[in-house]
């Protein structure tokens, strides 16, 4: 049975799983994904939401879940249409063991990062980092490639269960004087958590900037390739200025390659950049008769945390608050872990008036020092390979392996 809902307002609503329908009454289109949402809250022009996330990837589905959980009434609007459409990242990460050797002080990893082997397209065993003259490092590190679009589903589906109210297609105008407008709706919760990655129009006139130091990051999915299954590739240099360049298994002969930049380093095409290392030569053997299947371009925010993390009764977590690691661009896990804090500390504000800015003390606690470690590494690699060029190569083998992986990880590398 399909129900009509105000006008832009999609009502999920449990049927067999993976046959989900969701009505949608403002572009009168049934879509069917492959993900069943059980008990949303119904939505209705009358209904007050204490806490409204705008963003429903990792860091706002994590967020709009722990908030549900601890009892306010949460509302999730997400721009996108289809849940994880279009795919915005490389989709690798280390596994919840790897993870808790990186964030030695966080305890929130094991509950948070159990993946789903259905959600998961390849396991990783190692990666294996190529200096600007080719020279390879390899260093076990445990992980895996996932489906990034049915991981996100997956987030979404646990934040629906937990009574997260899901609005898909609502793109946010503005936040402003502690309200939130979006497609003709004006909503004042108590707490509004941004989870919109880099998102300037939303960001900037909070005097918040993630784009000072931003990488450009460009992939293809390609198949019949030859790659081995298990390894992740990192290539650094000018294949890729101010970045790496990457390939990460997804399962049989499918891979996702691409690379990111910063524009301080690099100011052409990208796309011809990706192009031109698909056909050098330590690529040429592997992807010689690959097919490209889909593209997929995306921004990093590299520099660090942002400032101020909690403004008024706003709260910024994930890409929005440049919780990513500025020495590999990830940023799923942190952005799983400061979520968590974020949606905890939120439903704990509307419930027992507890300071929101106890959220900012918390992340810093739990992975504040992997941040700083990250980017004190990044700006020193900067130097070492892009300004002294040959001696990044002298100094990638004097160090070897173990100081590489420990850069990689974030941990302190000095001086």
């Amino acid at each position: 049975m399909l129900i009509t809902e105000p006008k832009g307002i999609m009502r999920y609503y449990h049927c067999e799983k993976y046959q989900k329908r969701v009505y949608s009454s403002a572009n009168s289109k049934i879509h069917d994904e492959p993900v069943c949402f059980e008990g949303a809250l119904r939505m209705n022009s009358k209904q007050e939401f204490e806490v409204v996330v705008i963003g429903g990837g990792p860091a706002g589905a994590i967020a709009g879940r722990y908030a549900a959980l601890r009892g306010a009434r949460v509302l999730l609007l997400e721009q996108k249409k289809k849940i994880g459409i279009p795919i915005r990242c490389g989709e690798f990460f280390p596994t919840a063991e790897e993870l808790e050797k990186i964030f030695v002080r966080s305890q929130l990893v094991p509950e948070l990062y159990h993946i789903r082997d259905d959600l998961i397209a390849q396991r990783i065993e190692i990666v294996r980092v190529y200096s600007p003259k080719g020279s390879s490092f390899d260093m076990p590190l445990k992980g895996h490639s996932v489906h990034r679009d049915r991981f996100e589903q997956h987030l979404l589906e646990e934040a629906a269960k937990a009574g997260v109210t899901i609005q898909m297609d609502s793109r946010v105008d503005k936040v402003q004087n502690g309200a939130v407008y979006a497609k003709g709706r004006i909503f004042r919760p108590q707490v509004i958590i941004l989870a919109c990655g880099p998102n300037r129009n939303l960001l900037n006139p909070l005097g918040i900037s993630v784009q000072k130091d931003i990488a450009i990051c460009v992939q293809y999915l390609m198949e019949n390739v030859k790659i081995e299954p298990r390894v992740v590739e990192m290539y650094y240099g000018n294949v890729s200025p101010g970045g790496y360049a990457w390939v990460i298994p997804k399962g049989e002969d499918r891979a996702n390659i691409g690379l990111g930049i910063r524009r301080r380093f690099y100011d052409r095409n990208i796309l011809k950049l990706l192009d031109e290392f698909i056909q050098s030569p330590s690529m040429i053997n592997k992807t010689a008769c690959g097919r490209k299947i889909s593209t997929i371009a995306g921004l990093v925010p590299v520099n660090g945390p942002v400032r101020k993390t909690v403004i008024g009764n706003i709260i910024l977590v994930g890409d929005a608050a440049g919780h990513v690691m500025a020495t590999n661009g990830g940023g799923i896990p942190t952005a799983m872990i400061c979520g968590r804090i974020a949606g905890e500390v939120s439903a704990d504000h509307v419930r027992q008036d507890r300071p929101l800015e106890d959220y900012e003390k918390q992340w810093k606690r739990e992975c504040g020092r992997e941040f700083a470690n990250a980017l004190h590494t990044r700006k020193r690699a900067d130097f070492v390979i892009y300004r002294l060029g040959w001696a990044a190569e002298i100094l990638m083998r004097l160090v070897g392996p173990r100081v590489i992986s420990r850069a990689l990880k974030c941990a302190f590398v000095g001086p």
